[in-house]
């Protein structure tokens, strides 16, 4: 639902990329920073509403599509959208090994029905470094060019 609404906002009402993308991925960090402070002290309807959040503001990954599209010339927009497609792949895969060392270093030898059971200080540590990827990509996205919703490739800043 907020993939959608936020490339419908985004192409048809505001026509503009960087503004939501920047809002949204802002807006992201604050949900994160709210899920370490309240870990494992929120009550169950508060945790479902900070996921419904966090899940609501996801969706300004969509709008790094036709970024890559608009700011590369036409005759390259698949190859654009396929590298920045890559790049999310690839940004998931590299963060896998640094967060599940970080929970790992937490752990405190705990076992329940033969599974590691990790304290929540492991999991706020762990969560933390998911924290900080998203401030970076806050941080990166207001670096991003505005588009207006049209190709800038031949209009250099």
């Amino acid at each position: 639902m907020s993939a959608p609404l936020t490339g419908f906002l985004s192409d048809r009402v505001w026509r503009r990329r960087k503004a939501p993308y920047v809002g949204l991925t802002c807006c992201s960090v604050v949900t994160w920073g709210a899920l370490l402070t309240t870990l494992g002290s929120l009550p169950l309807a508060g945790l479902y509403a900070l996921f419904f959040l966090m899940g609501l503001v996801g969706g300004a990954f969509v709008l790094a599509w036709p970024i890559g599209r608009e700011v590369n010339p036409p005759h390259l927009a698949g190859v654009a959208v396929a590298v920045v497609n890559l790049g999310g792949f690839v940004g998931a895969a590299l963060t896998q090994g640094p967060v599940g060392a970080v929970l790992d270093a937490g752990w405190t030898g705990r076992l329940v029905a033969g599974a590691r059971a990790y304290p929540v200080t492991a999991y706020r540590a762990a969560f933390g470094v998911c924290a900080l990827f998203v401030l970076a990509a806050a941080i990166t996205a207001l670096f991003v060019r505005e588009t207006h919703a049209r190709n800038v490739h031949a209009n250099p800043l």
